[in-house]
Order: C-alpha cells, then structure tokens, then sequence
C-alpha cells in the first residue's frame, strides 16, 4: 500500500534498513522496483539521539529489529532479514510478557550466531538435498512456491493464520536464490551477522517449512504439491530448524512462534501422531497463555500487522482446544477459570490489517470480512458445546462405584442444575439459526466475474460443512454426555434405550444429509477433523447396530452406517491408513 502524506516524507522499510537514499516515488519506488518487493512502511520511525549501550543497547536493538516488519527487507544477495518479520516484543514502553523478559547473551554472542548459522544451513542444505534426490525434476524453490501458494488458495477454511503477502514474497525469494548442496549457509538469509535479524530469519524459513509440510500431507493424494516423501522430510526439517532456536523462541515468541507450532500439531494429527499433535498444541497454547493473548488490552500493545497475527493464531488455538476437549475428553487452558482476567480479545482491532494475498482478485474486502463473520461462528459453537460440558461435569455428583457424574433431579439443586443445562443446550441448538447468507447456499453467491464467484462459493462450501458437520457431531456428542450422567430430561428425551437409539438415529440423519448437501471438495478441503467426526458418528452408529432393539431402527442405523463408511473409504484418509495396520487389517 502506498503511504500516506506524512510517511512518504520518510524513507521506505526497505531502504531504512540498507542505509540508502529512497526516492519516494509512488506506488513503489525504484530500489524496491529493482527488488522485485513490495514497498512498506510498516515500522514505526526511531527516536533520534544519543545511542545506549551495553545490555539496553542489545534489549532495545531487539525490539526495534522485531518490530512490524511485513515489507521487503532486502535486495539481490545484500540481505539482512526476510520479507515477513513480524514483531515479537510490545512497542517500547510498553508491557512485555514475562516470557519474553529473559535473554539468552550468550546464545547472541559471536560464537552463537555462528552456531545457529551453521545448524541452519545444515538442515537447509540437507533439504535441499533431499529434493534434488527424490526424483521429482523440480528444485526446493518451484515446491516451496506451489506449497504456499496452495495453502493460502485454502486458509479460508480455518483463517489465515499468517501474512499471505510477506509468506509468498519470501518463498518466491528462496525460490530465486541459486541453492548448491554442499556449501555452507547456502541461502543468503543466513549470512546474517546480527543475532535478532538471524533467529528472525530462522523462524520465518522454519514457517515455511511447516506449511510445505501441513499441505504436502493435507492434499488429496491425487493432487498434493509435492510426494509424500517430500512432506516427510518438510516436517522433519521443521523440528530439526526449530530445535536450533528454540530456547530463543520460548523467550522471546512472535506470532510465528504459535503459527509454526499450529502447523506442526495439525499436520501430526493429519498423520495420525497424535500424542505429537497434542504435544505441540499445548505449547502453543501455553505459549498463547504466556503471552496474555486473551487480554486486548495487551495485545493492543502491539503493532497492527503482529496484533491481528496474534489475535487469528489465539482464537484458532481457542476453538480448537474446545475440539480436543470436547472429541477427546483432553483438559481446558484458555478458560476464565483458569486465567488472571478475563477473554475480552476481539477477532479483528481498532486499525484492521488484511492478511489476504492482495495479488489474487478473488481476495475482496467483503470477502474477508465474510470469513471473520464464519470464523465467529465457529467459535461461538465450539463454546457453547463446552459450556454445556463443563457444567454437567462440575455441578454433577460422581457416583463412587463407576465414576459416573449423576445428578439427582429430585431435588430443588438438581432440578436447578437441569434447568441450566436445559438452558445451555437451546443455546447450542440455537446457534445456526440465523447463518448468512452465503452460508445458507453458497451455490446463490453470485458475481460479474465468473471465476471469482465459483471461487468464493467454494471457500463457503467448505465453511458451511465444517460449521453443520461440526454441529451435528457434537448434537451426537450431547446426547451420549446426557445419557451417561441420565440427564436426557434436559434434552426433552426419557431414558428409555429405544427413544435415545431414535434419537441418535435422527442425528445421524441429519449428519449424512449435510454430507450429501456439500460438494465432496469441501469434504477433503476440512481434513483430518472433518473425518476424526465422521469416524466419531460412526462408531456411535456401530455401537445401536450391536446392542438389541427395534428392527426398524437397528435396518435405519446400519444403512446410515454403510454411507457413511463408503464417504470415508472416498475420503482416503491417512489416519484410517494407520489405524487399520495397528489393527491388522
């Protein structure tokens, strides 16, 4: 974007950091035209006057070298950090998360920095290698460009969780960069003197390399980016790159810092790695926690670009915690309960920064702001599921023989607590009763451009199926809740075993109906969890086909059972895959 009248009097991002006269031409001028980059003016100018030194000087250095760097920060091979940066640190003068308050000099002294410069070019020389050996007829870069390009075409679905632009310029980057197996350091990112700017420049290559990995893996089979095997050595890159900053990381973490452990988790769970998948979740979340993300009055703290970073990467670990937790019967972080004030972060602040790829014309204003609106949804029904959860676990009573929560409705509490419960589930129920528009039918999503259009339907497809499927899944999940605490009442059910089959039955139905409605694209676009809920309402299925009860209803679930097995068998699933070899089948 162009600046405005007060920041072209200054020099662009670009050029401020090189040292050189800018001319300010609009709409870019030319040492970023001769780049190939776009032109910025995202970090805030720095206060003239005497320089600090020692420790201040190095602490302030840091802050100011993380700060809101979306622009391009280099030019031919004279590179100091890449085209994505994003801040870690508050502006100065403000709060800082304790996380963030250690430093680790010895890791930035002379010898750590070549240290980490030689551990990173190993792992990235030995990925280089790795590509050039698989047969593939392609190098690193071309690969690296379709994997990026690939996952922001399909960040809609989730969100976008980091800066499409500044992701895609430096992969574009990387791609141009002649990389010769063998040489040290060979990706000049990673000549770097500067400690800050070098770690930077780490993590922003490891980013990369975990949504080369998340998409390689994620793709139908038939239309992945890059093989299999390519996926395997982008995650086992990713770990091994982030190794080498770790500790760094933890100290001093941006939203790249969560963004590479989302994509690490999602793309373990993708494979079936579960308990990989919850480790890297929970120090993401942890991390999440650390850094007071629930709280906007912190992360008002931080530039535009980086706030809204923030903001996406918690409310996705947000959402999906209450997933796990609802799924999985796995623990709750992010809950008031548990934190020192309350969740009071909006999804977007005060200064709305775009995280779209503006380069793809499908990537409209209104389009965004659609996305959020969906996004809002999402959360909105995960919580209200979790709401209706945690008050039958904590207002139950265990029954000592089996552990199982009870609560007696016979008396006044009890029949308080039903209420309550009553209350929280038409909450849930409620929560689709008014859907957009564009959610309601997205094939009604209509436009002068034909193929922005079918674009645009496609990405409200695959929302509204894991908005519905979502919602049907844990309607199923409440019922089996309700019927080991016998609280079916809440629900308007009896506890009779035929009425409760009937109802799971009913649910089902309605589950195989929006599998039906949706285009299987938007099937394979949701992943893994899109499946983990198929395969959840399916063993619900299989459980009322094995126990006695009405011929009717046992001939209903077992057809329902079959569709839903042949959806899953089409899905292709790599977690199907592993969970049949353990199995033996």
């Amino acid at each position: 974007m162009w600046p405005n009248k007060a920041a072209s009097k200054r020099a662009c991002d670009v050029c401020r950091r090189r040292k050189i006269k800018c001319d300010g031409e609009a709409p870019i001028c030319s040492t970023c035209e001769a780049s190939g980059m776009p032109c910025c003016y995202a970090e805030a100018p720095k206060k003239r006057g005497p320089k600090t030194s020692g420790i201040r000087a190095r602490r302030a250095g840091a802050q100011g070298r993380t700060g809101d760097r979306s622009g391009a920060l280099f030019a031919g091979s004279h590179l100091t950090s890449s085209p994505m940066s994003t801040a870690s640190p508050p502006t100065e003068g403000h709060e800082r998360s304790p996380m963030a308050a250690a430093s680790t000099p010895s890791s930035s002294s002379p010898q750590g920095v070549e240290n980490l410069k030689r551990a990173a070019a190993q792992i990235y020389d030995a990925l280089v290698h790795e590509v050039g050996a698989s047969g593939e007829g392609r190098g690193l870069g071309s690969i690296i460009v379709e994997c990026v390009s690939r996952h922001t075409q399909n960040s809609y679905v989730y969100g976008p969780l980091y800066h499409e632009p500044s992701v895609l310029a430096l992969a574009k980057f990387l791609s141009r960069e002649a990389a010769i197996p063998g040489q040290l350091a060979t990706c000049s990112l990673l000549r770097v003197d500067c400690w800050e700017d070098l770690v930077s420049n780490v993590r922003d290559i490891t980013l990369i390399m975990a949504v080369c990995a998340r998409i390689a893996f994620d793709a139908p089979r038939d239309r992945q980016p890059a093989p299999g095997c390519l996926g395997a050595h982008f995650l086992h890159s990713t770990e091994e790159m982030l190794k080498v900053f770790e500790k760094w990381d933890i100290e001093h973490p941006s939203a790249s810092s969560l963004t590479i452990r989302i994509l690490l988790a999602s793309t373990y769970h993708t494979i079936g790695r579960r308990s990989l998948s919850s480790h890297f979740h929970c120090q993401a979340r942890l991390m999440a926690v650390g850094l007071r993300l629930y709280s906007e009055a912190v992360i008002s703290r931080y530039g535009p670009l980086e706030a809204q970073l923030l903001r996406m990467n918690f409310w996705l670990l947000y959402r999906s915690e209450r997933a796990i937790a609802i799924l999985n019967n796995q623990p709750v972080l992010i809950q008031p309960a548990m934190l020192d004030g309350e969740i009071d972060v909006a999804l977007t602040g005060q200064h709305q920064v775009s995280l779209l790829d503006p380069e793809q014309k499908h990537n409209t204003p209104e389009f965004e702001e659609r996305i959020f609106i969906s996004y809002d949804l999402y959360r909105r029904v995960w919580t209200r599921a979790l709401d209706f959860m945690l008050t039958i676990r904590y207002h139950g009573k265990k029954r000592s023989d089996n552990n199982i929560i009870i609560i007696n409705n016979n008396t006044a509490h009890g029949a308080d607590r039903l209420d309550e419960l009553t209350r929280l589930y038409f909450a849930f129920i409620g929560g689709l009763d008014d859907l957009p528009t564009w959610l309601q039918n997205p094939n009604a999503v209509m436009g002068e451009d034909e193929e922005i259009a079918t674009h645009h339907r496609r990405c409200f497809w695959a929302q509204r199926a894991n908005l519905t499927l979502s919602f049907h899944c844990i309607k199923m999940v409440m019922v089996c809740w309700c019927i080991d605490t016998k609280t079916t009442a809440c629900m308007g059910l009896s506890d009779q075993a035929a009425m409760l089959d009937m109802k799971k039955t009913e649910i089902a139905g309605d589950f195989l109906h929006e599998l039906a409605l949706v285009p299987f694209e938007a099937l394979q676009l949701n992943g893994e969890p899109c499946v983990e809920k198929l395969r959840r309402v399916g063993a619900v299925l299989l459980e009322v086909t094995q126990a006695p009860g009405s011929s009717s209803v046992l001939t209903r679930c077992k057809g329902y059972l079959a569709r839903l097995l042949d959806i899953l068998a089409r899905l292709d699933s790599r977690v199907s895959d592993e969970l049949g070899r353990e199995s033996g089948v």
